[in-house]
């Protein structure tokens, strides 16, 4: 049965499914290991800080390897590195569950983490590409939602593969539904290739790598990675540090903080979905993101100022996160808007980069802060973040809309 909306509808979708099942594999394989850690301790003989230094390791690959894979995507195409992407990582999991030694394991890591640098610039240059205008805001939702879900379901699927197949069996296990994905997306993402809103692969990015730089030094594009960084921040200071500095400062019980936290991360994934619906239908996503920034960033206020019982806490973090969540579809329309034809894998590969640029930075901060008694500047902190998120939305001059070169993406 076709799609609602006719072939167009059909190939949006198919598009927005690929993406969506490599993002969910980027996320999920980027959580398989830490539920394993006592296994893979025990296993091994090496420490947890071992464990997490090679986890480390590979965040640092991921980050510093979207650029330039971004800039190889302009020039080559999305597909190949995608489905290729997918398939290494898919691969060095698999390797981990079959290693002997925890050199093996670091070395697949380092395979897993420059895999994983191909997922976002190639995705969002996918998405960018194919998807009609006034689904834009729907695909990137959606997209951002397939991550969302291979964090959720990357600790409870491995920890019950463990127990039924060993630690190692669950690798391999996950491996191979990574490598089924990889076998369906292969024939798979032809199938948006023939539409009006397509060009031949020969109209591939060619441009020089210092015209590339230059594209990235454009205001709105720096600007954009500074947008990210602030909200990238946001998201690893809350994840790292609310729930202490709740317990801190206010003496909010472990459990109920949790709650905060939980609800907090649920909302912002609905809050997304939201965002996609609402961004198709305006063109003004710099109006919605920055009332949803101020409005988001509110209830950090409140908490800092004073004590609240626990269902008002609760809600309101659930309130910060499907407002804040509701600005993610709307700003990767606005970082496309400003994207030159044939640029969207290096543009996003830069943008993007701002996320863990920013999540690098709080949690040493804000465990400082507590640890000298001011939990409080943690709130206050978040706020603060955000506001440099905005002042950078704020910074970003309107452009006119310019479609990225679609051949990238087939």
């Amino acid at each position: 049965m076709a799609a609602p909306g006719g072939p167009a509808a059909a190939r949006d979708y198919r598009v927005i499914a690929l993406a969506g099942t490599a993002h969910f594999f980027s996320h999920f394989y980027m959580l398989a290991l830490p539920p394993l850690f006592p296994l893979l301790k025990e296993e091994f003989g090496v420490s947890y800080a071992a464990l997490g230094a090679v986890m480390t390791l590979y965040a640092l690959l991921t980050a510093g390897g979207q650029l330039p894979v971004g800039f190889l995507i302009d020039r080559l195409g999305a597909r190949p590195f995608l489905v290729a992407a997918l398939g290494a990582s898919a691969l060095a999991i698999g390797g981990i569950g079959l290693a002997t030694s925890f050199a093996a394991v670091a070395a697949l890591v380092v395979v897993a983490g420059l895999a994983n640098t191909v997922f976002h610039p190639a995705d969002f240059a996918l998405i960018a590409a194919s998807v009609s205008e006034g689904r834009m805001g729907r695909a990137f939702s959606l997209h951002l939602f397939g991550g969302n879900l291979g964090i959720a379901a990357a600790p409870p699927a491995i920890l019950a593969l463990a127990a039924l197949l060993g630690w190692r069996g669950a690798l391999v296990a996950a491996a191979a539904l990574g490598l089924a994905a990889a076998l369906w997306m292969l024939p798979g993402a032809r199938l948006h290739a023939a539409g009006p809103v397509h060009a031949p692969e020969a109209a591939a990015g060619t441009g020089s790598v210092r015209e590339g730089i230059a594209v990235l030094l454009a205001p709105p594009i720096v600007l954009m990675f500074v947008f990210n960084v602030g909200v990238g921040a946001v998201s690893s200071g809350l994840q790292t540090f609310s729930v202490t500095a709740l317990n801190v400062l206010h003496g909010v019980p472990l459990a109920v903080g949790g709650m905060a936290l939980t609800g907090y991360l649920a909302a912002h994934t609905a809050g997304a979905l939201c965002g996609g619906w609402m961004s198709d239908r305006t063109r003004r996503q710099r109006a919605l993101i920055g009332g949803a920034l101020a409005l988001g960033g509110a209830p950090f206020l409140v908490v800092m100022a004073v004590p609240l019982p626990p269902a008002l806490l609760v809600g309101l973090f659930v309130a910060s996160g499907l407002i804040l969540g509701s600005v993610r579809p709307a700003r990767d329309v606005l970082v496309r808007r400003h994207t030159p034809e044939g640029a969207v894998g290096k543009v996003f590969g830069f943008t993007t980069t701002g996320m863990p640029v920013g999540a690098t930075v709080t949690p040493v901060l804000f465990g400082w802060l507590i640890d000298r008694g001011l939990p409080e500047l943690t709130f206050l902190g978040l706020a603060g973040w955000l506001g440099l998120a905005l002042v950078a939305l704020l910074l970003v001059r309107a452009a006119p809309s310019r479609r990225p070169a679609p051949a990238p993406a087939e």
